[in-house]
């Protein structure tokens, strides 16, 4: 055992000292790595000494402010719209019936965008505010429904508080024409962004940003429906109970009802993104631009009805509907660009046309609310604004 030891001893820690010895060897080897890794950075770094170099026009003796004009076309679209269910067959009251929806249709608008921003001399950030604007009566839908004698299709109006007979009954309601007068957005968005585009490559910039963003979205809504007859009943809103008034107003004749509905949204809050930029050459662009943000603001809704014929006028209901809310947003866009300098670098101008995306979710909050039960259904549908841009930019 002696023997087997003393033999076997000096083996022993000759293998410990050669792996000391390659232990050693591998942690020079990585210091080396590390090191040739850092110099390899060191010699990607711009001039100004930062591995991803700002990517602004470079001004000779500029102010390093920039202004920005986009014309919009633009087309609103909105879920919950529907208005009437137009019937396909001679309608059965109180019974099953078959039809289709009605719908408001969105039209193509004109708007503008306008920014005005400034190239700070902090690490080539940049701070820009930017103003959105679309006003548009986006919607006029008609409908009649087939009135020979006897009439084939009629129209179930969709806002429309029910008619209560005498007795307290609630029969179902039907009109001869259904018209979806106006549906009008006004669209403005106030984005604050502060961001910085750099390099990550000879040919593709990249800008990440945040900032606010405030909206004002406002939309007004009117509706007709019109009835060439008395209809199912001529008493309304007969209500019983201790101190309930019944409402028993007799139209004769033909009837119309005129549904006025508006629905505003003001908002604020944070919003982040980030701009893409991929180069082709010759000054040409490719651009990506994803935004999103949640707003918390406050809806202010209301709902007049009134129902006239040749010989009374009434107005059925007021209702408000105020309330906060808190609503995410989403921007995308997607175009071609091409970038040039003037004067011996003295200012430059860029050329954009593209296609772009704004989501607004559970925008559409009209109701139709129920005055005989008291009852109201309220509407959650998202509001999506798309369409075409061509815009000039300058920095000076």
């Amino acid at each position: 055992m002696n023997w087997n030891f003393k033999k076997m001893g000096p083996a022993a820690a000759a293998s410990l000292v050669a792996f000391t010895a390659v232990l050693n060897a591998a942690d020079d080897s990585q210091m080396r790595n590390l090191e040739n890794r850092v110099n390899a950075l060191e010699q990607k770094k711009g001039a100004g000494g930062m591995i991803n170099p700002p990517a602004r026009p470079v001004i000779k003796n500029g102010a390093d402010v920039f202004f920005t004009a986009e014309l919009l076309v633009l087309k609103a679209h909105e879920d919950d719209l529907a208005y009437a269910i137009e019937t396909t067959s001679a309608p059965v009251v109180n019974g099953p019936n078959t039809g289709s929806a009605q719908h408001f249709s969105g039209k193509w608008g004109v708007g503008v965008r306008l920014g005005l921003g400034y190239n700070m001399g902090h690490d080539g950030w940049d701070i820009g505010l930017y103003w959105t604007h679309y006003n548009k009566n986006v919607s006029q839908s008609n409908s009649s429904g087939d009135c020979c004698t006897p009439c084939t299709s009629f129209f179930q109006p969709v806002y429309f508080p029910k008619d209560y007979s005498a007795s307290g009954t609630a029969p179902q309601i039907f009109v001869t024409e259904a018209e979806g007068k106006k549906w009008k957005l006004s669209l403005n968005l106030l984005d604050l962004e502060l961001g910085r585009e750099f390099f990550v490559s000879k040919w593709m910039t990249v800008r990440p940003h945040i900032g606010l963003r405030s909206a004002w979205i406002q939309q007004k809504f009117k509706v007709e429906y019109e009835q060439a007859t008395a209809g199912d009943s001529t008493n309304f809103f007969a209500a019983p109970g201790t101190g309930v008034t019944a409402l028993t107003t007799t139209f004769t004749g033909a009837r119309e009802d005129l549904v006025a509905m508006k629905n505003n949204f003001w908002g604020i809050g944070l919003r982040g993104g980030l701009d893409t930029n991929w180069g082709l050459g010759c000054g040409f662009s490719i651009y990506g631009k994803l935004a999103v943000g949640i707003l918390w603001g406050h809806i202010h809704g209301n709902q007049k009805h009134t129902l006239s014929s040749t010989t009374t006028s009434l107005q059925l209901t007021n209702v408000k509907n105020n309330f906060q809310i808190c609503r995410p947003t989403a921007d995308l866009m997607l175009g071609l660009r091409w970038d040039t300098t003037f004067s011996d670098d003295s200012w430059g101008m860029g050329v954009n046309a593209g296609w772009e995306q704004h989501y607004f979710w559970g925008q559409n909050k009209t109701f139709r609310f129920d005055a005989g039960s008291g009852s109201m259904d309220e509407r959650d549908g998202d509001l999506s604004v798309s369409g075409a841009h061509v815009g000039l930019s300058f920095d000076f």
